[in-house]
């Protein structure tokens, strides 16, 4: 059982048009909502699988921020490579957490007899994963920039334990988490800015939405389904107190992560 677009629009599914032009937390809350009780069974196994072995070697603080700002740079590499995609789901977080996991296998901070059975496993996870994700209707995407993102401050963490001493170990990780804020936020930043989305594409649309004031949602006149494009048409048409808002754009597409 899937929920209907208008309902994850609602809910704060990761959508460029709303996401760009002011409805920012959307970049927050699409890591948090999924398409489909499969969806969302398949993803928290995946968590629950690295959460195990990773929050023993960062702590819970480290764990939750991790989950935060990776998913928000997912989120955003999301939007840069296509972002009138509706996205949702945790996986793009999920695969931050597997680049920190990664970043402590390759850095040496996990015994080495069970070093090298734990990275085939991981790798095999992410490379199956990555070419999975090639098919239509999945955000590839997200999952590459989680990915990065988790690598990245996962090396920060390894780093932090150079310092013996716990304060420094915290600070090193703390201001290693607002750089990657910073790297999220300026790009962000950029993409309102430029309304850059599908691949570079300009975006010509001028979108207005009001949460929970929507009637109802088509597109190009029928319902949306996974992989469905349009070229020439109206990509959405949503109803706004009785008032019909058209966007449009070079193609859309609706995605899982």
């Amino acid at each position: 059982m899937s929920p209907s677009t208008l309902s994850l629009l609602k809910w704060g599914a990761d959508f460029g048009p709303l996401t760009l032009t002011g409805d920012w937390w959307r970049a927050v809350t699409c890591n948090f909502i999924h398409i489909g009780a499969f969806h969302l069974l398949m993803n928290m196994y995946a968590f629950m699988y690295v959460g195990l072995l990773l929050e023993g070697l960062i702590g819970s603080r480290r764990m939750f921020m991790s989950y935060l700002l990776t998913g928000l740079c997912s989120a955003v590499f999301s939007l840069y490579m296509h972002g009138e995609t509706i996205s949702a789901g945790a996986s793009g977080a999920i695969f931050g957490l597997y680049g920190i996991f990664l970043a402590f296998l390759f850095f040496h901070r996990i015994a080495k007899e069970q070093r090298k059975a734990l990275l085939t496993s991981i790798l095999i996870f992410v490379g199956y994963n990555l070419v999975y994700g090639m098919k239509a209707g999945i955000d590839n995407a997200a999952h590459i920039g989680g990915l990065l993102s988790g690598f990245l401050l996962g090396i920060i963490y390894v780093g932090s334990y150079k310092f013996e001493k716990a304060d420094a170990q915290r600070t090193v990780s703390i201001l290693g988490e607002l750089g990657i804020f910073c790297i999220f936020l300026f790009s962000f930043l950029m993409l309102c800015k430029s309304k850059i989305t599908c691949s570079g594409r300009m975006l010509t649309c001028a979108f207005s939405w009001s949460a929970g004031t929507c009637a109802s949602a088509t597109w190009n006149g029928r319902s949306p389904n996974c992989g469905r494009r349009g070229r020439g048409l109206p990509l959405m048409e949503v109803e706004l107190r009785g008032v019909l808002v058209k966007v449009y754009g070079s193609g859309t597409n609706f995605r899982r992560e």
